[in-house]
This record gives structure tokens, sequence and C-alpha cells, in this order.
């Protein structure tokens, strides 16, 4: 057996202990992990630098899980229908997402047409490539081959597709997802039916078609190709009684390999939906294209009998609210409250605006007797013009007592926020530090709900998607980096603001050494396209050394006059980098020491009076790892 396997082998039957836990959350054990089992992966074990042992041991069991579970033999079949979920960009890197509405539409195929077998391949959970995924599909017959895809995920998708058509002639390629919703004719052209928003009802009704030997063109809630062009449906209602769908087919999922923490806490979960939809219509958000800004919901006894099958049937019993605002319907959410307090041992999270918290604060006890950890809201910015432009309609203050009421609750607040949104500048990310701080204060900082192991907020990156407003005005609001839709997505620096390239930066406090390996692994951690999941100690050391190449280059250049603009271009022809890759780094390099306090924005007449950055302290095996990866790549001499 090859060292890594050996080790992960081990590291695998250790965690599987029931002492584990305690054990698990002693300082010497984080100790030993991180310094004596990492080292040892990293090192001598081939094990990728980019990422952390829980997704190994996820890859490792998904090695050993067949590809899908078929709902019924082939043999017999009226119709064999193969759904797939694609892997993400960086796929290693995000957490699993569970095809929450792949699950749902399998489950009303197998409730309606149990005589049509139904699979779904998660291409995400189990790691797979293209060469992987495509194996997969040719290892059966298939009438149908359907795809769910987000933006993100559609180059895959169409390369697939179109491998699908040259080898299996037949068989019927349907897309659907978020993509397929606001650009039906783009994944056409590698398709035969785009299924527009909800899709339970409409696949049911494709079914129907198929299996009469009826066209599909015309099916409400899809657009056709056909030998005379596209053929677009009416629109399709939204589906009024959520209630009367049959729970999502979790069965037919390698259900363990959604291995995610719950936030805080640990421990895993799987989501669960109280409603479907949004009414307010931020500008980075696709919700008001796929919901129309109409919110449905479902009866409390329907949420409550889905919780008690999920807990009776996998054993878990932590679960993640999915609704954009969980307390939009103050009375059905108390009354679920309930239902978990009276049944216990559960624990969840929810997603709210912090308005809806304080005008509901009353209920914060419930939820916390009841198992909520914390109450997670969507801060994004604090620049008041970012604010203007994404169309929040959230204010500070409300951010501010809706923490405090959950700390004052037993709750811990969670928050999270964006970066190079419009109207950023580097002066603002000091702003917003100081502001997060504050609502930090008296908290962890949390293992399972930050990405970093101290506390710089890294959080997502703003992404201009398809048919939004931010969409739809990128080139004249800022710099789109994205060279394709695998960049679209945000754990990728794909935009970039005119405020932040038109800022003109200057340096307050020279970063010195402990300062540049903070920011190192602040970019080891955040630049997923550099960093992807696969990156052994040679190839990191190579992106490390192009990273503190533009780095330095960057900083050595500021004097308080050039913009970020003017000194990316010339960073670029110092370094021989495109401008491209170096607005990679220099933003995030604006919005590390930003944050910090060791720049700033030369307008700002305060800048000049800051005091002295408090020293951020990462944990000793980061400096240790940044070190080792700089000496191999030539930066320090090896001593």
């Amino acid at each position: 057996m090859p060292i890594t396997e050996w080790l992960v082998e081990a590291a695998d039957r250790i965690r599987k202990q029931g002492w584990f836990r305690a054990v698990s959350q002693s300082p010497l054990f984080f100790t030993l992990k991180e310094e004596v089992l990492k080292t040892a992966l990293t090192e001598f074990g081939g094990f990728p630098v980019d990422i952390g042992i829980r997704p190994i041991l996820r890859i490792r069991q998904a090695r050993r899980t067949p590809p899908f579970v078929p709902s019924r033999p082939a043999a017999g079949s009226a119709l064999r229908i193969l759904f797939i979920q694609p892997p993400l960009p960086s796929n290693r890197r995000h957490k699993v997402i569970i095809p929450y509405g792949l699950a749902s539409i399998a489950a009303q195929v197998r409730l309606r047409h149990p005589d049509v077998q139904v699979a779904i391949l998660d291409a995400l959970a189990l790691d797979y490539d293209e060469e992987a995924t495509f194996a997969a599909i040719r290892s059966a017959e298939w009438d149908i081959i359907g795809f769910s895809a987000m933006t993100c995920q559609v180059d895959f998708s169409r390369r697939l597709a179109e491998r699908i058509r040259r080898a299996m002639p037949n068989t019927q390629i349907w897309f659907g997802g978020v993509h397929a919703t606001l650009r039906p004719e783009e994944v056409l052209s590698h398709g035969d039916v785009a299924v527009i928003g909800e899709g339970e009802e409409t696949v049911l009704e494709l079914i129907r078609h198929r299996l009469a030997g009826e066209p599909a063109a015309g099916v409400p809630g899809t657009v056709v190709r056909t030998p005379n062009g596209f053929v677009m449906g009416p629109a399709r209602p939204l589906i009024a009684d959520l209630d009367a769908l049959a729970f999502p087919a979790y069965e037919l999922l390698p259900i363990r390999l959604y291995n995610n923490p719950l936030h805080v806490v640990g421990g895993e979960r799987l989501p669960i939906f109280a409603s479907r939809g949004c009414p307010y219509a931020c500008s980075f958000c696709n919700s008001p294209q796929i919901w129309h800004r109409k919110v449905r919901f479902r009866s409390a006894a329907n949420v409550l009998a889905e919780v008690d099958w999920i807990m009776n049937s996998f054993g878990i019993r932590q679960f993640h609210f999915w609704d954009d605002n969980i307390t939009l319907k103050p009375d059905l959410i108390a009354e679920i409250a309930r239902g978990f307090e009276s049944r216990g041992d559960i624990r969840w999270i929810a997603l709210d605006r912090a308005e809806h918290i304080v005008a509901h604060a009353d209920l914060l006890p419930l939820f916390r007797r009841s198992g909520c950890v914390g109450i997670e809201l969507g801060v994004e910015s604090v620049n008041p013009d970012t604010f203007e432009y994404i169309h929040k309609g959230q204010g500070f203050e409300d951010v501010r007592k809706a923490v405090q009421l959950q700390k004052d609750a037993g709750l811990a607040p969670l928050y999270t926020c964006m970066a190079f949104n419009p109207g950023e500048t580097i002066s603002g990310y000091r702003l917003q530090k100081v502001f997060l701080d504050q609502i930090q204060a008296g908290l962890p900082w949390y293992a399972f709900f930050h990405q970093l192991p101290f506390p710089i907020y890294l959080g997502q990156f703003a992404t201009p998607y398809p048919g939004t407003p931010f969409g739809e005005d990128r080139n004249t609001l800022g710099e789109d980096l994205a060279e394709g839709y695998h960049h679209r997505f945000h754990h990728h620096i794909n935009f970039v603001p005119r405020t932040l390239l038109d800022d003109t930066p200057a340096v307050s406090h020279k970063p010195g050494e402990e300062d540049l390996a903070m920011f190192f692994t602040v970019a080891l951690t955040g630049l997923w396209g550099w960093f992807d999941g696969h990156t052994g100690m040679r190839e990191a050391a190579r992106q490390l050394r192009r990273v503190h190449r533009i780095t330095t280059a960057f900083l050595g250049t500021i004097d308080g006059r050039l913009t970020v603009s003017q000194l990316t271009d010339a960073v670029a022809a110092s370094t021989g980098e495109s401008r491209r890759d170096v607005l990679q780094v220099i933003p995030l390099v604006c919005y590390v020491f930003g944050q910090t306090g060791h720049l700033g924005s030369a307008t700002q007449a305060q800048h000049a009076l800051m005091e002295r950055p408090a020293p951020v302290a990462i944990p000793a095996y980061h400096r240790r790892l940044i070190r080792r990866l700089l000496r191999r790549a030539g930066v320090f001499p090896r001593s």
C-alpha cells in the first residue's frame, strides 16, 4: 500500500473511534495533527498542500463508492434517465453541495413513474474529472441524460454533452439549473431540452410526452431545440403546493460523502427548506430571475415529517435551512422550532436578514432551546457606495443589533461578506474589518465557518453572474477577468471594481516578514485557481514564487501617485506576468493589507495618522509551511 493510502487509512480509522471527538478539541491534538500528520502527509506522502485531511478522507471513501445507484433495474424499465451534478472549479477546495434539486426531481419521477429507471451521478461528491465522469456514463445505457448546472459548471457540462452526443447519438440531453434558466440557448448548443426554473413538474410532463411518443416542443417551462430552431414553451407557474412533493431521493446519492461540518460545532448536516423564493432584489443575486420575487411556504408538519424521515433513515440530526430568509413567516419557523424542541438533540442553522432578526427577536430564546446554533447574516460590505449599488437595503445598525440579540440569546451569530464589490476602496477594507471585529467581539474564531485560522476576513469574491444587474453592468463597473464560465465562481477573483482600480494606494506601514507570511497563507487559502486542491509541494512552491514576485513588486512600486490599475501594468511589465494574473494577486494584497492598515487610500487624510498595525498571529504550522515553500522556490536561502 502506498504511504499516502496507509496514512489516510490510519487517520480514517482513528477518526471513527468514539473517543476521537473529545480528544480532537484539545490544543495538543491540534498541534499533533498540524505539525506531525499534515507535515508527514505533505512532505513524504504526496498529500496536496492546499486541502485538509477531511477532503482527503472523503476522496478516499469516494474511490470505493459506485458512481450511481439506480432506482430500479434497467431491464423492463420504460425509460432510463441519468441526472448529473457536474464538478465545480477547484472541486476539492469547495464544500460538497448535495444536489437537492436533482434529488427532489428524482423522487417525483420514482413516485409518479415507478416503471422509469432514474439515477444520479454526482461528479462533485465523487471528485470525478471529465474522463471519470464520461466513463461512468458509458458504463450503462441511457435514454435521457440531464445536467443540472450553475454558471461555473456549464463549460464542463457542454464539453461532456458534446462527447455524449458523439458516442450516444440516440440519447437525449437535457439541461436544467440556474444557467439553463437564464441562458437556455447557450446550453442548447449541445443539448435537446432546457428546463426553465423549478424542474419537478416540468420533468414529469416531459417524461409523459416521451412515453407517449409525443414531441417535447411546447411543454410549459422548457426551451426545445428542433430542426426549425428553438421552441419556447409557455412559462410554467411556480409549484403552488410544496407539501405535495415527495421528499428528496437521498437513497440515490452517496449520502456519507456530504460530510460538510455544521457551522461552529462541526458534525454532518443535511439541508432542509421551509420555503422557496425571496422577495428582495440584490443586484448580485439570481433569485429575482429564478423565483420572480415570490415566496411559497411548506407547512410545519411537512417540514418536521421530512426531518423525522432523515433522522430515522440516515441518523443525521443536524440541519442547515437553505431558505433565503428563515423568518419571513415567523409563525412557521416558530412551529418548526417547537417541533425540534420536543424531539430534542437537534442542531440547526439558517440564513436571514438583520432587520428580520431585530423584528423577531422574541423568537431567539425558542431557537436556542430548539437547538439553533446561530443565524447567518449577509453583511456583504460596509461601504455605503457598495450598499447603494447592491440594493441590499439593510442598515449597519440592524446588523449590530441582530448580532447582539443573538449573543444575548446564547446563539453564535454568523455573517458573510464579499470582496471586490463596486464602490470598494483600500481604506474601505480597513473600515470593514473594524466593523466585523466589533460584531465578532466576544466570540471565538469559528473553525467551521471562517476560511482562515486567524482573524482576516476572506469571504467570497463578488461575481457578476449572467442575468443579474451586476452581470449586465460589469464592464462599466470594473474589469471582468473571467476567461470562461468556469471562472464565474465566487471563490475565484473574476472581477475587480473600477473604484479599486482607480484608487491610489499608499503604504502606511511597510509589511514585515511575518506580515508577508500571513498574506501568503491567505493566498494559499484564497487563490483557488492557483491552488486547486491537487497542488503538491513542488507546484505550490512554483505558484507561491509567482505570488511572492507580484506582491513584492507591487509593494515596492507604490509611490502614492500611481493608481492600482497603473501599478498593475507596471508589475506585469516587470515580472512578465499577464495583467489578468497580476489582477488575481494585487487586489488580494489591497484587501488583506487594507484590512490590517498596512495600506490605505492615498486620498484619505487620516491614512497617514493610522496607528501601527498589530501583527496578525498565524499558527506555527502555516508559518513553517510558507517558509518551506519559499525555500523550495528559491526565495529564501536554504540554511
